[in-house]
């Protein structure tokens, strides 16, 4: 059964967000303060329970990642939701 492209995203960018956090040796709460969030909403993400929103997203493209990172991000969710869920218009 195929998953949602929601879900594909969600669970997609719930991983990247925690490597790089991880990779950036940052505190959770170092990485909601960079996302203009709260901790709990923040960890709620990481852990997969809840989707971010639209700003939140914009704001870690543009503000955490590098711009190559960007770049790579978009790649693999798109990779992500072909493989899952087939071509989208």
């Amino acid at each position: 059964m195929r998953r949602t492209v929601h879900t594909v995203i969600k669970t997609h960018l719930s991983k990247h967000i925690a490597t790089t956090r991880a990779k950036n040796k940052w505190t959770k709460r170092k990485m909601s303060e960079e996302l203009d969030m709260d901790d709990r909403s923040y960890a709620d993400i990481e852990n997969g329970i809840s989707a971010c929103s639209a700003v939140t997203f914009i704001l870690y493209i543009l503000f955490v990642l590098e711009k190559e990172e960007q770049h790579d991000l978009l790649r693999e969710l798109r990779e992500q939701i072909v493989k899952n869920w087939g071509e989208v218009a």
